[in-house]
């Protein structure tokens, strides 16, 4: 039983992720539905494939955080070494789910195709993970513990780990974890302004432990405002918000251009 889980981590999985080929869009779309629960990413991680990296990286995290979500590594190949690394960590071995491996067979058979023998590798978990099954592609996901700490496993391709996100993980934190703090956000974009200059303006409002917190990023001569606010309810965070906001306006009237769009 996880409890009042609050915080967690996020594991990106794929050499091509290192090299730069593709960005890790599949950590903020986590980290994003997490906070909806009232549990808040602490860290992200991108590792290549790495059998041994990821052992120690699983195992790590997983001391330190009650959930590490990670997301690449568990296809057919033999670069596929995140179930190997996960059953690593955990002290325990690899074994075979005939269900899930029924389950795949099955699969391939109404789509008139033969399975590759490469893809009985999918069927393969930890000894005692719970098997998180895949409604739209052929990689069952799974949870494992991990010396105390909660270990899930997503696919890699973005709208596989959405659904399984959705469909199998958050279902099962909110029924284990219950609901945390709720969370509102509202976001204003400037312009003209120095990152610098808007520091200086807004004052204790960046300040760390302000909520709402106020972060700020600059690209292109644009300032992105964001407020995330933090209540019992979503009423109290939307009020939180809605507060600061309207005091925003006023101090920067000036300089906004949009909220919430960026393209107006």
């Amino acid at each position: 039983m996880l409890g009042e889980v609050r915080k967690a981590a996020c594991v990106a999985i794929g050499d091509e992720l290192l090299a730069g080929d593709y960005p890790d869009s599949n950590s903020g779309a986590i980290a994003q539905a997490l906070a909806e629960l009232g549990i808040e990413v602490e860290r992200f991680v991108v590792l290549g494939d790495s059998k041994e990296n990821l052992e120690r990286t699983f195992y790590d995290l997983c001391t330190r955080y009650q959930v590490v979500v990670c997301s690449g590594g568990i296809g057919p190949t033999l670069d596929d070494v995140t179930r190997d690394a996960a059953a690593a960590a955990a002290g325990v071995p690899l074994e075979l789910d005939a269900k899930v491996l029924a389950a795949l067979k099955e699969s391939y058979a109404r789509r008139n195709r033969t399975m590759a023998v490469s893809n009985e590798r999918q069927a393969w978990f930890p000894s005692g993970a719970q098997v998180m099954p895949n409604a739209v592609g052929t990689a069952p996901g799974f949870r494992v513990w991990i010396d105390g700490g909660m270990l899930a496993v997503l696919p890699g391709p973005p709208h596989e780990m959405r659904d399984m996100l959705q469909r199998e993980l958050l279902p099962w934190l909110r029924s284990t974890c219950g609901q945390g703090p709720a969370l509102a956000t509202h976001r204003f974009y400037l312009l003209g302004l120095p990152e610098s200059n808007f520091s200086d303006r807004a004052g204790d409002w960046m300040a760390r432990g302000a909520n709402p917190l106020m972060g700020v990023t600059a690209h292109t001569g644009i300032l992105k405002v964001t407020l995330r606010g933090r209540a019992e309810s979503l009423e109290g965070a939307q009020a939180l918000v809605a507060a600061r906001a309207a005091e925003f306006r006023e101090r920067f009237a000036a300089e906004i251009y949009s909220e919430d769009d960026p393209r107006v």
